[in-house]
């Protein structure tokens, strides 16, 4: 009976993660993704109102905005490939 089970199990596993991949990676995987995806619109945001700023007071404030998106962007997925997940 044991043997059917293990049997079991280890077909339900292969149904669910094809590549051999554990739940918690895929866990992880996906929160990388949400950081990265958030990071993406945020640079997007960034970008849109530095181009509907009409006060030349507040460009440079903008130009930071941007800067910084985008550095957080680039860092999230460059730590996305070396931990070499799947985005």
């Amino acid at each position: 009976m044991s043997g059917k089970i293990k049997a079991m199990l280890s077909h339900l596993s292969a149904l669910f993660f094809p590549s051999g991949e554990a739940p918690e990676k895929r866990e992880t995987d996906c929160e990388y993704y949400k950081l990265v995806e958030q990071a993406r619109r945020e640079w997007q945001i960034a970008r849109q109102r530095f181009e509907e700023m009409s006060d030349p007071d507040l460009i440079d404030s903008a130009i930071y905005a941007i800067k910084s998106a985008e550095r957080r962007y680039v860092y999230l997925l460059r730590k996305a490939r070396e931990e070499e997940m799947q985005l």
